[in-house]
């Protein structure tokens, strides 16, 4: 027995070590800090001797090669507009993750935000849980099921918030203040897995952060999901061609769609979500921002003439033609329609198909400015509807 005691002394001490190698603590004066910001000022603050004070940019870590596991650090905010955050699994300056809080928001359903980022596009207005007001006529925001986007949260000021997130394959469950519940459940993290560098950032207000740690494992200790109310919507569009970008102007003034012009493109497939939702920025970047519009094309075959209802979405500004015919055009970008329209996107525009028999096309020309490149369609039923595609 005396013999065996040793080992397994030895091999305790081997396991705490192991465990320990996995979480690191990293003070923002070590090396591993990549800081990019127009102010960066390491010092103490309000009890911390190592806290980091961003003003408009970021602080990474590049050799994170993070997948699963937790991040956790203090935040100290202040009651004024910022959108200060994390990005994790960064896979290179316009791919990654991203979970920011909006102070100014506080105790309003948009307190926080989850938002993938293709292509250098961030998506928070197609990425929302706030819809139910406008669909049920309150006046108040109430919230409807939840996908874990966003969500109503109270914020502390003034003093020191930590924050914890849990990150687990496509799953990520954030947690504020060293609570035991999650305040947010990103149910499905949008972006495929991917291992990836982990930044802090912030802009429009200076803050704090402090006592930043990680940890790297497979599998780490997830919520159970809460149950969500929200149902998959039906008769959706699931997939669409998606043209390469071009400028807004080059479709022209007309009513009519240039028919060389569609086919002068090259197309990309968009697969959808299960509530149709479809991510433009997914399939086509912005290398260029004067590129700023794409079209987006479907066929619906149709037993006989009829006219059928067709509910969509889209983000920013759209062009609706059925068979080569403009049939609508709307603009739903942030604060077109007055100081605190969000133009987040939803089935809150319709309009009336005249489907021929046999096989219709669809085409929507999709521009975007800022907040969301989107679209999304459902018919009102399938009656007569042979396919959808």
């Amino acid at each position: 027995m005396k013999k065996i005691l040793p080992h397994l002394m030895l091999l305790s001490i081997s396991i705490f070590i192991c465990q320990n190698i996995l979480a690191q603590a990293v003070p923002f004066t070590s090396d591993r800090w990549d800081i990019n910001a127009s102010g960066a000022i390491i010092d103490g603050y309000q009890g911390e001797e190592n806290a980091l004070l961003l003003q408009d940019g970021s602080a990474t870590i590049k050799d994170a090669d993070f997948l699963n596991g937790i991040i956790e650090f203090d935040i100290y905010l202040a009651n004024r507009r910022g959108f200060p955050g994390i990005l994790w699994r960064i896979v290179d300056g316009a791919n990654y993750e991203e979970f920011y809080l909006r102070p100014h928001q506080s105790s309003n359903p948009d307190a926080m935000q989850y938002t993938p980022v293709f292509n250098g596009l961030n998506g928070w207005q197609l990425y929302h849980d706030q819809g139910a007001a406008v669909q049920d006529g309150r006046i108040t925001w109430r919230m409807e099921g939840n996908t874990g986007y966003n969500t109503i949260y109270t914020y502390p000021f003034d003093r020191w918030l930590h924050v914890k997130l849990v990150v687990a394959g496509t799953r990520t469950d954030v947690y504020f203040d060293r609570s035991d519940t999650p305040t947010l459940q990103i149910r499905e993290l949008l972006r495929a897995p991917a291992a990836g560098a982990i930044s802090l950032r912030t802009f429009t207000s200076p803050v704090y952060f402090a006592n930043f740690s990680f940890e790297k494992t497979e599998n780490p200790p997830l919520s159970p999901l809460t149950e969500s109310s929200r149902e998959p919507v039906a008769h959706t569009v699931n997939q669409w061609q998606v043209s390469n970008a071009f400028k807004a102007d080059e479709l022209g003034e007309g009513h009519q769609l240039n028919a060389t012009f569609v086919n002068s493109q090259s197309w990309n497939k968009l697969q959808c979500n299960r509530n149709g939702l479809g991510n433009i920025a997914q399939v086509t970047p912005r290398e260029d921002r004067s590129l700023n519009t794409v079209l987006a094309k479907t066929t619906i075959t149709s037993e006989g003439a009829q006219t059928k209802r067709l509910d969509f979405g889209y983000s920013d500004r759209v062009k609706v033609y059925c068979n080569g015919q403009l049939l609508y055009a709307g603009n739903n970008g942030f604060r077109t329609r007055d100081y605190r329209y969000l133009g987040t996107i939803g089935y809150f525009d319709s309009v009336y198909l005249p489907l021929k028999n046999g096989k219709n096309e669809i085409v929507f020309a999709v521009s975007e400015s800022f907040g969301g490149w989107g679209i999304q369609a459902k018919l009102e039923n399938m009656t007569k509807i042979s396919s959808l595609e």
